[in-house]
């Protein structure tokens, strides 16, 4: 069910008048959860370089060249002397600045995008924006980018969420999540995982810009610390969370004495390039499961801990029993289909050999399991 919009989040209407701005004066906001870290003493040129490779700005440029900016979409702007700081609108102002120098479009590789004529760069001397205080603009950010119509991916949203309590030390992720129109608890989910995150990359045992993926899958953490594997693993417990959803980051979730497998946790969901680590989790939603059912499961982990592939460590936790039933449905299951397919076979002698190798194995397993059952009851005879 979608959220609605909460009543405290300002309308357009409510805001000040849409004026327009040279874009000259438009600066990128180095607060914002997509630039963190990039605008760190960044020239401008580095900054739209990594907007345009790893966030699309491209699509946007492209749609500006064709059909002008949008004039409805004003940018939100803080004035901090003579600039304007643009809280929203980061990757529109990336894609006109690129519009409109020849040189930036030879930086960024934007080969795609036509060239503009004079009478269109002028119209973008020029952007509309509405004027803003950050402190009070978060709650139409924070609907608009977590639950709303744009938005964020979740590590950008879980820095967001960081930013308002960071800024707000008195609110809480109640009062966050209604004022966003969060109904769901993913605030709170994504704020406990960067919270967790940020403890690894404290002690040292796991860095995000090392992770195999890119973009980096925060997802896979935040939905892991929901499951009792995980939880079990890293010593935190649901109950402990909720003692902690209003704690500022920089506090510890994961006790000293589990940092070391907080710091094997991230590198089995995300991996590493600098150790030459895969990442066990290659489909979230089957192998996260499974990854948490094998931390429950201290001969599985000692598998994981060897190096060994999660689908192993998972027939440990199956057992020897189920995994010969499961492996048994399979393959009657694969005979089954061979047998409806007869009619491909033209002749040649490696599709025969090969049926009778199945043969002579299908043979043996059940020599073996016949000469174990009377094993077995020849032994309870004995008992009795």
């Amino acid at each position: 069910m979608a959220a609605k919009n909460p009543p405290n989040i300002p309308k357009l209407d409510e805001m000040n008048k849409i004026i327009e701005i040279s874009v000259d004066d438009l600066r990128f906001d180095p607060e914002n959860p997509r630039l963190k870290g990039v605008t760190d003493g960044k020239s401008e040129a580095t900054i739209i370089t990594t907007l345009w490779n790893e966030m699309a700005v491209d699509e946007i440029a492209m749609s500006i060249a064709h059909h002008g900016f949008f004039r409805q979409e004003p940018l939100y702007a803080q004035k901090q002397g003579d600039k304007w700081i643009v809280i929203e609108g980061n990757r529109r102002l990336a894609a006109v600045r690129v519009l409109r120098d020849a040189e930036l479009r030879k930086k960024v590789g934007a080969t795609r995008i036509p060239m503009l004529s004079a009478a269109d760069i002028e119209k973008l001397d020029t952007l509309p924006v509405i004027e803003c205080d950050r402190h009070s603009i978060w709650p139409f950010l924070g609907f608009r980018h977590i639950n709303g119509p744009q938005p964020w991916n979740s590590y950008a949203k879980a820095q967001y969420i960081a930013w308002i309590k960071e800024q707000n030390p008195k609110i809480t992720l109640d009062e966050i999540m209604d004022a966003i129109g969060d109904r769901n608890d993913v605030v709170k989910r994504q704020y406990r995982g960067l919270m967790v995150l940020d403890q690894a990359k404290r002690e040292g045992v796991f860095d995000p810009k090392d992770s195999t993926y890119k973009p980096f899958p925060f997802s896979h953490l935040y939905t892991a610390l929901s499951q009792k594997g995980f939880q079990k693993h890293l010593g935190i417990s649901e109950k402990k969370f909720q003692g902690i959803d209003d704690k500022a980051i920089g506090f510890n979730p994961v006790l000293k004495s589990h940092v070391k497998e907080l710091g094997e946790v991230c590198l089995w969901l995300f991996g590493s390039v600098n150790k030459k680590i895969d990442p066990k989790i290659k489909t979230q939603h089957k192998d996260l499961a499974e990854l948490g059912r094998v931390l429950e499961n201290d001969n599985a982990v000692a598998c994981m801990r060897r190096g060994d592939p999660l689908e192993v460590a998972v027939m440990v936790v199956k057992g020897d029993s189920n995994v010969l039933r499961e492996s048994l449905v399979g393959a009657k299951l694969n005979l089954e289909r061979a047998k409806g397919k007869i009619t491909g076979f033209e002749g040649g002698s490696d599709l025969l050999d090969l049926a009778k190798s199945v043969e002579a194995l299908a043979v043996s397993i059940v020599e073996e399991m016949i000469r174990r059952d009377s094993g077995q009851r020849h032994g309870d005879r004995r008992k009795g």
